[in-house]
């Protein structure tokens, strides 16, 4: 495993943390939590052991419990990162950017809002772009899932466990899965990524890619 500067760790981290539209502010940052440094916006976890990382993340804030969601290592497959690169490439992500441009908004980061009143008439009004919030890019991955172990995952998840491969020089990661299906990614000794799954109507709808796993 390579070794990463404090600032590479910071910026991993914060890959994992909520934006700033969460309704718990604690989660808009790492926290410290039995030894390990805990990254988190509740969909996403990537938790790092203490002794990897020379920052400060202590908080008297009243954070979650992240052991209730952190399963047992009992691995049942194995993913690498030519796996993860396969998928990227046969649903049209650039699995080498996290961010891209919005493509619902103008260059103003505005759309177009209308509105029929009760007399039938419409109205028309230019706002702020509810699918970036003014910023004009989005998370790579938005709209598209992988599967994995028969469940959907959010591609940009699974985005954010490639890219944590691809710093620390990581192939290969064992997966083990939770009793509320959520998947333990075990990068390395003491640095886990969990995923809770999405819940689709119907798997097997346009936007959902196979994973290639290997059985252990």
């Amino acid at each position: 495993m390579k070794k990463l500067t404090p600032d590479k760790w910071r910026s991993l981290l914060n890959y994992f943390v909520a934006d700033a539209d969460s309704l718990r502010p604690v989660l808009m940052k790492p926290f410290e939590q039995d030894g390990y440094v805990c990254a988190t916006d509740t969909h996403v976890l990537l938790r790092v052991a203490k002794k990897y990382i020379t920052d400060d993340y202590s908080t008297e804030q009243k954070t979650p419990n992240v052991a209730n969601v952190v399963p047992e290592q009992n691995p049942i497959f194995a993913i690498s990162a030519n796996n993860l690169r396969d998928a990227f490439v046969r649903c049209g992500i650039d699995y080498n950017v996290m961010n891209v441009d919005c493509p619902y908004c103008d260059d103003q980061y505005e759309v177009e809002w209308e509105f029929t009143d009760s007399d039938g008439d419409k109205h028309t009004k230019w706002d702020t772009c509810p699918c970036c919030d003014g910023s004009g890019s989005i998370p790579n991955g938005s709209g598209h899932y992988l599967e994995v172990g028969e469940c959907a995952i959010h591609a940009h998840f699974m985005l954010l466990l490639y890219r944590t491969m691809v710093e620390l020089g990581i192939d290969k990661v064992k997966v083990s899965k939770g009793d509320r299906q959520q998947f333990l990614f075990g990068i390395a000794e003491g640095i886990d990524i969990v995923i809770m799954p999405a819940i689709l109507k119907n798997r097997r709808s346009k936007g959902v890619t196979k994973l290639k796993t290997t059985r252990l």
